[in-house]
């Protein structure tokens, strides 16, 4: 069921943009608030570079082939910023019965995924869609179904914050029916390691302590992230 207005208590927080894999990643986030008796947070980013290309002068749209080009601007922009909410909508309300998930919906413009890492202090639990080039490492099957068994990892440096990614992880595997791939690393790694380590990952979610979660790393990210702070 939809809600309006902020509820009360923690709550799991998932941002989406209108790039591919939103099914997912509603699918796992509302498992999550399930397994944990949560409501959950959706948050659209409109993006605003998109906004900001269409104003220019000579940006034109091609509407199908052989037509003309046209101009394109910043209405059809909005147009396509309330295509995709209607669209987020119609999946929340069709995954999250299933699983008596309370849930809300609103927009925030901005550039992904910088506009999610602003987020961070909203919640502990914050899932953020995928910004690389691809939702799903290389080699796991990129046809996967959002109702397919996921593979979770996550990096644990042996810290507390650690741990908490742990449970978390474990948590998350268990409601989805999936598998939890726990990759131990060195509890110091200078980024460009840290980004590594992150690509090397072969898992469809990735679950990193709020510390890893800066946003030129999430900007790195292959596949959705589970930022546990």
């Amino acid at each position: 069921m939809e809600v309006t207005g902020d509820s009360a208590g923690p709550r799991v927080l998932a941002v989406l943009d209108d790039t591919a894999g939103s099914e997912a990643l509603i699918e796992w986030s509302s498992a999550l608030a399930h397994a944990l008796q949560r409501p959950l947070a959706l948050v659209y980013v409109e993006s605003a570079p998109a906004l900001a290309a269409a104003v220019l002068p000579f940006t034109q749209v091609l509407a199908h082939a052989g037509a003309q080009w046209a101009p394109f601007g910043a209405e059809e922009v909005e147009r396509g910023y309330r295509v995709h909410a209607a669209r987020l909508r119609a999946l929340a309300d069709r995954i999250t019965p299933r699983l008596a998930v309370r849930w809300s919906l609103r927009s925030v413009r901005g550039v992904m995924p910088h506009a999610a890492y602003q987020l961070i202090e909203e919640t502990d639990l914050l899932f953020v869609g995928s910004a690389g080039p691809a939702l799903l490492q290389p080699g796991l099957g990129a046809a996967r179904r959002a109702s397919s068994a996921p593979v979770v990892g996550m990096l644990d440096d042996g810290s507390p914050a650690g741990e908490r990614c742990l449970r978390v992880g474990r948590q998350l595997a268990q409601a989805l029916n999936g598998r939890l791939l726990r990759v131990p690393v060195a509890p110091q790694l200078v980024p460009e390691e840290a980004r590594r380590q992150l690509d090397a990952v072969r898992a469809d979610l990735l679950v990193l302590p709020a510390a890893w979660a800066r946003a030129q790393q999430l900007a790195n990210a292959r596949r959705p992230v589970l930022v546990v702070a």
